[in-house]
C-alpha cells in the first residue's frame, strides 16, 4: 500500500485500478490511503492494496456516452469511473 500511494502522490493520481489476472477487481483512492493511514494501529508499509482498496467498481466501455455515465457516477455518487 505504501508503494502504491508513492506513486499515485509522484504522478499526482487520484485513483489506481486494482487488478487481477488482467481484470479490473477495484479501485484505491488517495481516499482509501488516506483513511487507513489515519488509523492509529496501522502501519501502510504493511499492508497490501487489496486491504485497503474498494472492490466492484463502475467500468463502463470506452465508447459509452459521456452524459450517461456523468448521470450515474451523480446517481451513485462514485468519483471515478
Amino acid at each position: 500500500l505504501y508503494k502504491a500511494a508513492k506513486v499515485m502522490q509522484e504522478h499526482h493520481f487520484r485513483h489506481l485500478p486494482v487488478t487481477w489476472q488482467g481484470k479490473v477487481e477495484g479501485i484505491l483512492s488517495m481516499t482509501d490511503v488516506t483513511w487507513m493511514s489515519g488509523l492509529k494501529s496501522v502501519n501502510i508499509s504493511e499492508l497490501k492494496v487489496y486491504e485497503a482498496y474498494t472492490p466492484n467498481p463502475m467500468c463502463v466501455p470506452s465508447s459509452a456516452p459521456i452524459d450517461e455515465v456523468a448521470r450515474q457516477m451523480a446517481r451513485h455518487k462514485y468519483g471515478c469511473v
